[in-house]
């Protein structure tokens, strides 16, 4: 398993990603972000940090995702996530967050430097255990060919990021 700093040189600049990691017997999921924090750098470091989420469902595929948005002054910007049940890994970074306490981000700048680390209380317990419930309860099989169509169709509909922010509602979890 590679380490956090690795996946980190890892991760092309302004990007995101979900990653899992064991500490001792317990693993944990981290949203890790990749991106320009030079505006959050330059000043005191404490963004506004929400997160909201969605079911989608298209023809047979069962989508869940969720959406962070960073805020401060002079910054704001959203990174997605998707969840698909029939990836064995995405289905063990869900499980996580089913157990996880707290929700874990860390902010890097595209230097690979350590922006923030920060742990929001994870009041989105219930809504990543019912995504696996809804799975479990309608036998969803999808290929991977139909969940990237899916994904895809998605994308065409909300181009920019804001628009798909503005749809899903009210915040699930506001720092």
């Amino acid at each position: 398993m590679k380490s956090l700093e690795e996946i980190i040189i890892n991760l092309p600049s302004n990007s995101s990603t979900l990653i899992e990691n064991k500490i001792k017997l317990s693993s944990n999921t981290l949203i890790v972000i990749k991106d320009d924090f030079r505006v959050l750098k330059t000043q005191v470091v404490n963004p506004h940090v929400a997160i909201r989420g969605a079911f989608l469902k298209s023809g047979k595929v069962l989508a869940q995702y969720i959406v962070v948005n960073l805020r401060e002054r002079g910054f704001n910007s959203y990174y997605k996530f998707w969840f698909d049940y029939n990836d064995s890994k995405c289905l063990k970074l869900l499980l996580n967050l089913v157990k996880q306490k707290y929700i874990y981000i860390i902010l890097c700048d595209n230097n690979n430097n350590l922006v923030k680390e920060i742990s929001l209380e994870n009041t989105m317990k219930p809504f990543f255990k019912e995504y696996i419930e809804r799975c479990l309860k309608t036998d969803c099989k999808w290929s991977k060919k139909q969940y990237r169509k899916m994904l895809e169709e998605l994308s065409d509909k909300f181009i920019d990021d804001y628009y798909l922010w503005r749809e899903l509602g009210e915040d699930i979890i506001e720092s």
